[in-house]
């Protein structure tokens, strides 16, 4: 079948429809997995976005794909403009992935011309049950760097509480001070590596917004430094770890198994009984390990692409 010609367009109130049922399409062609903590189906709110590019067919005016880009930059000074794109799956394979593709490559340098850095490059990310997307990135130069697993725990009733290590002590994290120290500790622990950005009051907010309740934060002192914590979230169908961190002078000392299991006991008691998390699936930090040592299971695995401008 030929190529269907695509025209590319903003975003208008009217598409909002059309995209959710294009993106549960997708969904499905992809095997996304609707309780991961990755990856995700978007809801009509997030598809109700201006900031969306829109790619139709010319012909018939119908709606082949959409996607949009967002940037950061990181420690280093690298301005990363990561890129999303979703294509129907009946008109996969006919060319529109590609030219969708590189219009939001367009867009990402159209930005880029406004926040010089050190250095830009594209960024994308797909599943390793997203086949397509893979291909796609992969032939037009994308390399891989960097691979997370998502892993789930159901062994709740399992579980056996254990004593504190001598000379640490938990304690409730309730003021914004307090917070603030969590938040720096966390900063600490990955800066300079992979996907690492600088510390600012926004960062600090959107810290905050992804770990809402601290009443499910679980923090170790030594005396008046943070030894190490995990910070978990409820979620729809249960709950999510979103960091578990030691600080570098505070391990082999088996915090992280012992704060790890307090936040399960906690998450067990509020009724949860599917906990899920991810971590980079090399296990070079010796997270992967600790998690399937705890009785973690691995999923899935969702690489991260990026390419120079």
């Amino acid at each position: 079948m030929n190529n269907p010609e695509v025209t590319f367009r903003p975003y208008e109130e009217k598409d909002t429809a059309a995209l959710v049922g294009l993106s549960q399409a997708a969904a499905r062609a992809d095997n996304v997995d609707l309780n991961s903590t990755i990856e995700n189906q978007p809801t009509e709110e997030q598809l109700s976005n201006p900031e969306l590019l829109i790619a139709e067919d010319a012909e018939t005016g119908k709606i082949l794909g959409y996607g949009a880009v967002r940037w950061w930059q990181e420690d280093d000074g690298t301005l990363v403009y990561l890129h999303s794109g979703t294509v129907h799956p009946d008109k996969r394979g006919k060319g529109a992935g590609t030219l969708l593709l590189q219009e939001l490559q367009g867009r990402a340098r159209e930005i880029a011309t406004n926040r010089p850095g050190s250095k830009n490059v594209f960024g994308a990310n797909a599943s390793e049950t997203d086949q397509g997307a893979n291909e796609l990135l992969t032939k037009d130069g994308y390399q891989k760097v960097w691979s997370a697993v998502e892993m789930k725990f159901t062994k709740l009733d399992e579980l056996s509480r254990v004593h504190v290590p001598d000379g640490f002590e938990l304690r409730d994290v309730t003021s914004d001070e307090q917070k603030r120290q969590v938040y720096a500790a966390n900063k600490r622990v990955y800066a300079g590596k992979f996907g690492s950005s600088q510390a600012s009051e926004g960062d600090y907010q959107e810290f905050l917004e992804d770990n809402p309740d601290s009443s499910l934060w679980k923090v170790l002192w030594h005396d008046d430094m943070i030894a190490g914590f995990v910070l978990s979230r409820m979620r729809p169908n249960g709950a999510e770890v979103m960091e578990v961190s030691v600080m570098p002078e505070f391990r082999r000392r088996g915090l992280g198994s012992f704060l790890m299991i307090e936040s399960l006991v906690e998450l067990r008691q509020r009724g949860v009984g599917e906990i899920r998390l991810h971590t980079d699936a090399e296990g070079k930090m010796g997270g992967r390990q600790l998690y399937e040592n705890l009785g973690f299971e691995p999923l899935k695995e969702h690489y991260r692409y990026r390419k120079e401008f």
